[in-house]
């Protein structure tokens, strides 16, 4: 029987353009995810955006903070009581934060030249790494004294092109990158990544290209996508808006900017093609459609006598679906083939299996 190793990770951070607050968009919405993990005893891993920590930080530092909470001491303090609890945290960077302007009151200005992570340096990367690498494990270590930061998600996955990325990575010690999702693409300038042409596998090593399989020193653990056809898009969009399941957690305010604003009539249009979708538990996906992807995954490995790493995805930000997620994790936990697990313990399972 194929067994299932469930990877749930939430992409930890405000919006991309820097609004939403750190209390209501972050720290808070992962207070009850972090609950709901808990009650199953399922792991979570989040992937902690450092550039935008660092931001915070120096803000502070300098006395410019002027909202009545520390956002990096909330942070920090929601990491470290991740890890006392058995979850996981681990490295993403989205490098706009690196060239901000600190406007009060919360607001920012980034700058979205550099929003993927390919358009720094050869030397930028490195440092990103390095300082990456030391910030989470300072803080985590003592809480963990075997905590390694070794696996890296790109924000917005804008990892291509990748050959200087990869090689920081190993360069460093990083074992794993899960940053390619099967089959989707996208091909706005500013956003672009295309993973159409990644193996449809599971896992696969990687050297050079994530999208290419090498005998290489990472192990690329992508997220799980599926072909989803527009009427069972649609049947799932119908039980969300039926069931007015939120958008946003409760009082979080902000917006993703896009570089390209499509019509109503390209939004029916993408709604209703078959593409690949992926298996995500935040921006109001519904218990349904949760289910779903994990019968699509055993229809594809049911054949096989394996394990198979099912990375599922979401955002603080867009998580307000507490009860589809309760429903989802309860049911996840009591089938035989499915089991909570982090990368590295996925890892350890995989290099004893093959």
């Amino acid at each position: 029987m194929t067994k299932f190793n469930l990877i749930i990770t939430a992409d930890y951070e405000v919006f991309g353009n820097g609004s939403g607050d750190v209390m209501t968009c972050m720290v808070n919405p992962t207070k009850s995810l972090l609950g709901l993990c808990n009650s199953v005893k399922a792991k979570l891993t989040i992937f902690m955006d450092v550039c935008e920590l660092w931001a915070f930080e120096e803000v502070e530092k300098d006395g410019l903070w002027d909202l009545d909470y520390s956002p990096s001491g909330e942070i920090k303090s929601q990491l470290i009581d991740a890890v006392e609890n058995g979850h996981d945290v681990q490295l993403h960077f989205h490098p706009q934060w690196l060239d901000y302007k600190y406007l009060g009151k919360g607001k920012w200005e980034l700058n979205h030249e550099k929003w993927r992570l390919p358009s720094c340096d050869k030397q930028e990367i490195d440092l990103l790494f390095r300082r990456g690498k030391q910030t989470l494990e300072e803080l985590l270590q003592p809480i963990k004294e075997d905590y390694v930061c070794n696996v890296f998600r790109a924000g917005g996955w804008c990892i291509q092109p990748e050959e200087i990325i990869l090689k920081a990575m190993k360069k460093h010690g990083f074992k794993i990158e899960s940053s390619v999702a099967v089959g989707v693409s996208s091909h706005q300038e500013n956003r672009f990544f295309d993973f159409t042409s990644a193996p449809d596998l599971p896992q696969w090593k990687i050297d050079n290209k994530v999208t290419s399989q090498d005998d290489g020193a990472l192990l690329e653990i992508p997220i799980f996508t599926s072909e989803m056809d527009g009427i069972t898009r649609s049947q799932f969009l119908a039980k969300r808006l039926k069931r007015n399941i939120p958008q946003k957690p409760e009082g979080c305010v902000g917006f993703a900017e896009s570089s390209t604003r499509k019509s109503k009539f390209s939004k029916v249009v993408d709604l209703l093609k078959k593409q690949r979708s992926m298996f995500n538990f935040s921006d109001a996906t519904t218990v349904e459609e949760m289910i779903w992807f994990i019968e699509k995954a055993r229809e594809k490995y049911r054949l096989e006598e394996t394990i198979v790493p099912l990375v599922m995805i979401g955002h603080p930000k867009t998580f307000a679906n507490e009860k589809e997620l309760k429903e989802f994790l309860f049911w996840a936990a009591n089938q035989v083939d499915i089991s909570f697990i982090d990368y590295n313990s996925y890892l350890n399972e995989y290099q004893s299996f093959s």
